[in-house]
């Protein structure tokens, strides 16, 4: 999993599974850093690879996580990863830092 900071949001990318016709979607979590709970969710499609997390808070330190799942139940949860969103003077900026894990 990649997570690219900008605009303040997260584009979250991942290694897309190879066998597409076993599983229904990707589950990608966040929470701000520190929060105990995982109260915000995005399902995606299991062709697809990325996400847009929009509208997080500017200089904000977000944790991410992606599974997969299937009719058969959940996968394993991604390692979680940690990036902050640019502060809002660098909200036009187009660079993107990013981290990488692997869906179980």
């Amino acid at each position: 999993m990649d997570v690219k900071d900008g605009n303040p949001s997260l584009r979250v990318t991942w290694t897309a599974l190879q066998n597409v016709a076993n599983f229904s979607e990707y589950r990608i979590e966040y929470r701000r850093n520190g929060e105990l709970n995982w109260g915000n969710r995005v399902n995606r499609r299991p062709y697809t690879n990325s996400a847009l997390l929009p509208a997080l808070l500017p200089g904000t330190e977000y944790n991410v996580r992606v599974r997969a799942v299937s009719a058969a139940g959940e996968g394993e949860w991604s390692e979680v990863h940690t990036e902050t969103t640019f502060d809002s003077e660098f909200i036009y900026s187009y660079a993107f830092p990013i981290v990488s894990c692997n869906i179980l």
